[in-house]
């Protein structure tokens, strides 16, 4: 029984981290997907634009709530500080004009601050 008990002391924490390591794992998944959609429905937003029409000019906007709301997840509301951040500007990258896209996913585990970004450019059509 002493050697079990020994045993179990040592092997506790490599469980405890595995666990931790497999919650952020599926954080990181999660998240990733979401900035992936939003980034999709940000492309169909630009891609509705007239030609000629009003371009769309965004810097940092939190859209956390609109995300929570759209997007139920219980991921989402079991994550401490979750917050949204999308950025559209216009873009110098592209010759014929564009959007540089960023979106933003702030969150805690375990104390510890984490962050997403995913940024994608989005050229202008001119046909």
């Amino acid at each position: 029984m002493a050697i079990l008990a020994t045993a179990m002391i040592f092997f506790i924490p490599v469980f405890t981290q595995g666990m931790t390591f497999t919650k952020d794992i599926r954080d990181y998944s999660v998240i990733s997907a979401l900035a992936e959609e939003l980034t999709h429905s940000s492309i169909t937003e630009i891609n509705s634009i007239p030609i000629g029409g009003t371009k769309i000019s965004v810097f940092e906007d939190d859209i956390t709530e609109m995300v929570k709301t759209k997007f139920k997840n219980e991921v989402f509301n079991g994550i401490p500080k979750f917050k949204v951040l999308r950025t559209i500007r216009p873009t110098v990258l592209c010759v014929s004009g564009g959007y540089e896209i960023i979106h933003t996913i702030q969150w805690e585990t375990g104390g510890r601050p984490k962050n997403f970004s995913l940024f994608t450019v989005k050229a202008e059509n001119h046909l």
